[in-house]
């Protein structure tokens, strides 16, 4: 069975971000239409259960992979802004054996390993040199 998954696939574009998401919204109007009777509902999950396995079982990759690209353009700026929440959530892990900071030409978070006094702190970006003292 395996091998006849892998022929039958040989040549198709197969799965990337946009049908990940896709596969999400799917789902979740698929959830959302047990507990809501909209009719437009049920025809919004078959259309996205269809495009879904058009997209995946399509011989025009590069037309696919267009398209993919686009939407990787569209929620660059969107998952900036997650990706920060999930860096909070590093540095806090790490509180207690780093100290982060920023330098001042070029923004960059830096990690330092905390040790007590003045320390010279080299940017990785842009070879910016600065001092800070840490506690």
């Amino acid at each position: 069975m395996k091998n006849f998954l892998y022929r039958f696939m040989a040549g198709r574009y197969g799965n990337d971000s946009l049908n990940k998401f896709l596969t999400g919204l799917w789902l979740g109007a698929a959830v959302l239409s047990i507990f809501v009777d909209w009719k437009i509902l049920y025809y919004i999950v078959w259309v996205l259960c269809l495009l879904v396995l058009f997209r995946s079982f399509s011989r025009n990759i590069p037309a696919r992979q267009k398209e993919n690209a686009f939407f990787l353009r569209i929620m660059r700026k969107p998952r900036s802004l997650f990706g920060g929440v999930k860096g909070f959530f590093d540095r806090l892990s790490q509180r207690k054996t780093h100290r982060f900071f920023k330098c001042p030409s070029c923004g960059t978070l830096l990690r330092v390993p905390r040790r007590k006094g003045l320390m010279n702190i080299r940017c990785v970006r842009c070879g910016n040199q600065f001092s800070r003292r840490i506690r």
